[in-house]
């Protein structure tokens, strides 16, 4: 999903006199391109929005309180994306011990430093201040790279849980095809399943290897380079998924098979 950039400019009632207006075109200046509001996804990787340092610029008390109040709405949004995948990261059953770790302490640090920014833009006295507030909070890339690396390090965790499970039917598996072939049924269509079996569960075992480790290694700094990364990680996990989808159908025809 591509991430739909904004921006917006505090705008005031138009007042007579020029000295009004250029205060408001100064903070437009100060403040323009510095917010965005990204589409929400479970996995989203987009290019990052440029970052570079504001004009110095005057600006109006009016100007001055609606950057405050559009930086602290956009604040309000990061915080409460971070306190979701906090919920999803403590409801998840598949992360390893030391996943949960890392994005737990990385979830927080992100939670604590945005809260700080919170508590401090309303106590700043000009629009670069806000600007400059502004610019840390783009920068810790909350929906841009945080959000996908947390959902991208579960899927994985997650997908290589489920080929573990189904890779450990598969002694039992052979077992039973093999004893019905002692007992003179015919188990071509049967070893055939299996065989298909295996090889999915390998495909998406090798989907899902190192992908956690890749994800967590990275940091928002890492924007937009570690573009690259995520979207291989996205399209290797997709293919982790079809082949748990296939290895699943064939259990299910190995157990039909196993009834008749």
């Amino acid at each position: 999903m591509v991430l739909q950039l904004r921006t917006r400019v505090p705008v005031a009632r138009r007042r007579p006199g020029a000295s009004a207006a250029a205060g408001l075109l100064a903070a437009g200046a100060a403040v323009a391109g510095l917010f965005f509001t990204p589409a929400f996804g479970a996995v989203s990787v987009a290019s990052a929005a440029s970052t570079a340092p504001p004009p110095s610029s005057t600006c109006s008390t009016t100007a001055l309180t609606d950057a405050q109040n559009h930086a602290l709405r956009a604040l309000t949004r990061r915080i409460t994306r971070l306190h979701a995948l906090s919920a999803a990261v403590g409801v998840s059953t598949a992360l390893t011990s030391s996943d949960r770790s890392t994005l737990n302490a990385e979830l927080a640090s992100a939670v604590a430093a945005l809260t700080a920014l919170q508590q401090k833009i309303p106590t700043d006295a000009s629009c670069d201040e806000v600007a400059t507030d502004a610019q840390a909070m783009v920068a810790a890339r909350v929906f841009l790279f945080v959000s996908p690396q947390v959902h991208l390090t579960i899927a994985a965790d997650t997908e290589t849980q489920m080929a573990g499970a189904l890779n450990g039917l598969e002694p039992k598996i052979a077992q039973r095809i093999a004893a019905a072939q002692q007992q003179g049924r015919t188990v071509n269509s049967a070893q055939a399943t299996f065989s298909d079996f295996q090889n999915q569960v390998t495909t998406a075992s090798q989907s899902s290897a190192g992908i956690s480790s890749a994800a967590l290694a990275l940091t928002a700094a890492s924007v937009p380079g570690s573009r690259t990364t995520l979207e291989h990680a996205q399209t290797s996990l997709a293919s982790g998924r079809k082949a748990l989808v296939k290895a699943r159908a064939d259990l299910r025809t190995l157990k039909a098979d196993a009834r008749q």
